[in-house]
């Protein structure tokens, strides 16, 4: 699976991952867990794009938009909260 990130969503991974204190590089190989994972949010949600998530033991969750193209995914943001939602 092919799993490319728009500019937007590269930026806010980026404040996110600062905000948190993680590294960019964990950041972005969390997002990427959390897409193969596979878990659709009910809290979060989007008309046009698919919403993953995740709870990481650090007391984060992820919660990645996603659009679905032929090959793979884009990933239109990022969205990191702390605790479970």
């Amino acid at each position: 699976m092919i799993v490319d990130y728009e500019k937007h969503a590269f930026i806010r991974l980026t404040h996110w991952s600062c905000q948190f204190g993680l590294d960019l590089y964990e950041s972005m190989r969390r997002t990427e867990e959390t897409i193969v994972e596979g878990r659709l949010s009910k809290s979060k949600h989007s008309k046009s794009n698919v919403v993953y998530y995740k709870y990481f033991n650090d007391n984060l969750s992820f919660f990645v938009f996603c659009r679905r193209y032929q090959n793979g995914l884009i990933v239109k943001t990022v969205l990191i909260c702390e605790g479970r939602e």
